[in-house]
C-alpha cells in the first residue's frame, strides 16, 4: 500500500478502508483538535489498553502546549518526543506498517499536516488463549472454546488472525434485552 500523505481526512480514509470502517465495530477512530490542529487516535477495540489511550495519549495530547513555530510537517516527532510519556513511540509514514502496529493490539496518532504517524505501545489485551471446552467433551472435535464475553472472545480471534479483514459487527437481538 501507499505511504502518509499529510492530509488527516484522505489519511484516515486510507486507514478507514485497510479496517472496512464504519463495518468493522472493533476500529476506534478518536479525534481532536487542541489549539485548533487536527489529529486522531487510532486502534482496535479490546486489544488496546483502553485506559492506556485515555490516561498516556488522549490527556496529555488534550492538556498539551501549542506548538507555536514547529512546522506542520514535524508535529509527530515533537509529539512523540515532548508530549507522549511512553518513551515507546516510533514513526512511520507506511499505512501497511500502521496497520500491523494496531493489529498488535496497539495504537496510532496522526496529525494532520504530518507525512508521519507516531505508532505507540499500548497492549491491552486478553492474554489467556483459546481453551477447551469446560462442559463439552468431543473424541473427534475441534477442542476449542470460547468462554468468556463476547469483546474478550472477538479480542482472542484478534490475536490468532491478525489481519485487518476479520471483521466484528455488531447487532441487536431480542425485542426486551437488546443484546448484543
Amino acid at each position: 500500500m501507499s505511504g502518509l500523505t499529510g492530509a488527516l481526512k484522505e489519511d484516515l480514509s486510507a486507514l478507514r478502508a485497510v479496517f472496512h470502517s464504519p463495518r468493522n465495530a472493533d476500529f476506534v477512530v478518536r479525534t481532536l483538535a487542541p489549539y485548533k490542529v487536527a489529529m486522531a487516535v487510532l486502534y482496535l477495540d479490546g486489544m488496546a489498553n483502553r485506559a492506556g489511550v485515555e490516561d498516556m495519549l488522549l490527556r496529555p495530547l488534550m492538556e498539551m502546549r501549542p506548538f507555536g513555530g514547529t512546522q506542520p510537517h514535524d508535529r509527530c516527532r515533537v509529539l512523540m518526543e515532548q508530549v507522549l510519556p511512553t518513551g515507546t513511540g516510533k514513526l512511520s509514514a507506511d499505512i501497511d506498517v500502521l496497520a500491523a502496529h494496531i493489529l498488535g493490539g496497539n495504537a496510532v496518532l496522526l496529525c494532520d499536516g504530518c507525512m508521519q504517524a507516531v505508532m505507540v505501545e499500548m497492549q491491552g489485551f486478553a492474554t489467556r488463549g483459546v481453551g477447551q471446552p469446560l462442559t463439552e467433551n468431543a473424541a473427534f472435535a475441534p477442542h476449542e472454546a470460547f468462554n468468556e464475553s463476547i469483546r474478550t472472545n472477538l479480542t482472542l480471534l484478534h490475536r490468532i488472525l491478525r489481519t485487518p479483514d476479520l471483521i466484528a459487527e455488531m447487532h441487536e437481538v431480542g425485542s426486551a434485552s437488546h443484546t448484543k
